[in-house]
Order: structure tokens, then sequence, then C-alpha cells
């Protein structure tokens, strides 16, 4: 568990509240991508976790091995994190006690979220991104670019922020701006 934080979550949870009491009853699972995105992911990214306008990039040309758009490019620092979104409806695990999962086991491994991984992925090794992070809003998958490269059967680490309050305070120590500027990656 983190020990060092540089910012106060207790300020940042009462911001975080009035978002999930904003998308609670509203059934964003049959929105588009963009919805969540709006709704959710960017609220979060900007509202909680504090990043600024010009440390964000969004709709970023990728053109390597994967063409598309590189969702959002994050840069705090010497610190640089690919976040590939997909809607709320996208197959994503379900709130799990388990905090890993194998990138290619049974939960990670298959379906619309293994393609988003390997996207998000491909993504974070062009853009040169430490961290790769794919999410729906609901469920936040992130792990180390350089460990899914040399191993693919490697390990992501899973929060559920609007499913469990701790998920929630781990996610923004992990990724606030902030923290990540003062901290850099020594917690990932």
């Amino acid at each position: 568990m983190i020990n060092e934080f540089h910012d106060d979550w207790g300020s940042q949870s009462l911001v975080f509240d009035q978002i999930k009491k904003d998308i609670v009853g509203r059934n964003l699972e049959i929105e588009s991508e963009a919805q969540t995105r709006f709704d959710v992911i960017d609220r979060l990214l900007k509202e909680v976790l504090e990043w600024q306008h010009g440390q964000i990039e969004v709709e970023v040309r990728q053109e390597l091995q994967i063409r598309g758009y590189v969702d959002y490019l994050l840069r705090s620092g010497d610190s640089s994190i690919v976040v590939e979104a997909k809607k709320l409806g996208a197959a994503f695990p379900s709130p799990t006690k388990a905090r890993k999962a194998k990138l290619n086991g049974s939960l990670l491994g298959s379906g619309k979220v293994a393609s988003a991984i390997r996207q998000a992925t491909e993504y974070s090794k062009s853009k040169i991104a430490q961290i790769t992070v794919v999410t729906n809003g609901s469920c936040w998958i992130f792990f180390r670019t350089e460990d899914a490269v040399s191993n693919p059967a490697g390990e992501a680490r899973l929060l559920f922020p609007f499913d469990n309050d701790a998920d929630a305070e781990e996610l923004f120590h992990l990724f606030s701006s902030e923290n990540l500027a003062a901290n850099g990656l020594r917690y990932f």
C-alpha cells in the first residue's frame, strides 16, 4: 500500500462523490464511448486526478503498428501514461476481490478487454509511455508497458473506484497529476 501522498484524498473524495452521484441511476452502459468519456473518464481525470489542460493530449494520431488514435496521453514530469477508453457497456471485468490478473489469463486475455489491452499496449510503445491504462470508467486496468511487452503473461492491476471506496482512493494516489509528478512511477 502507498504510504506517502502528495495531495489530500479527503478533499478530492468530495469531488469523486459528486461524480458518482451524477452517474448513479443513469444507464451509461447503453451510451457511447464518447458519452462515457465525457461523463466519467474526463471528469475523473480533470476534476479528481487534477490533470490540467497542457498535461492531457486527446485523440493523438497513431500510425505505427496499429493505426488509430490514442484516447488520452497524459504527461506529468518525466512520466507518461496512455489511457485507452471504452464505453461502460464494453465487456470488462466485474468488481472482484482480485486486484491483479494475468494479461493473458481468463479474466483479461480474451474478448473486447483483451483487444483493448493489446491496442493500448501498442499505443504506449509508440508513444514511449511507461504506464498503460485501459478503462471504461468503472474498471481501471493498468500495468507498466515494458512489463507487458517483455512478458505478455505478466500481470495487470485492477481497480473498481465506483464499487470500492479504497479503490477510488488508490486510483487518486496512483494517478493524480501531482502525486505522479512528485513520486514518479515508484508505486507501479
